[in-house]
């Protein structure tokens, strides 16, 4: 059942119990539909936003920390800013990062120290048998 026909049918209930008290008048039903109802019609339109890809998904939030290769060594830093479209991460000694996000992670960015640290490795070993 899609969102819309759940809403016209909390509505519904609603309006049909309007006068009904269940469990000795402790759950008003309408009430709850009600609620429920307003709260569906708010996760519409994101629904609806989503489904004409406006909403995006953020692989980080301010804040978080992310794990960067640079000169063959892992540097921790902490996202202070994103800015959608283009993506740049500023490498800076001071241990933060600012991120501008389009779509992935840039090549030498991780989410976590184990993926930098795998990552590293790999890239150690491939220039070893170079």
């Amino acid at each position: 059942m899609d969102t819309l026909t759940m809403i016209k049918n909390l509505r519904k209930v609603a309006q049909e119990h309007k006068e009904d008290k269940l469990f000795t008048g402790q759950l008003d039903i309408t009430a709850m539909c009600t609620e429920v109802a307003s709260r569906l019609e708010k996760l519409k339109k994101y629904e609806d936003l989503e489904g004409q890809e406006w909403l995006v998904r953020l692989p980080v939030k301010v804040g978080d920390v992310l794990y960067i290769i640079s000169d063959n060594e892992i540097n921790e830093c902490v996202v202070k800013e994103m800015i959608y479209r283009a993506y740049r991460i500023s490498r800076k000694k001071s241990g933060f990062a600012s991120c501008l996000f389009d779509g992935e992670l840039e090549e030498g960015v991780f989410l976590t120290k184990a993926e930098a640290e795998e990552a590293l490795m790999k890239m150690n070993e491939s220039e070893a048998g170079k």
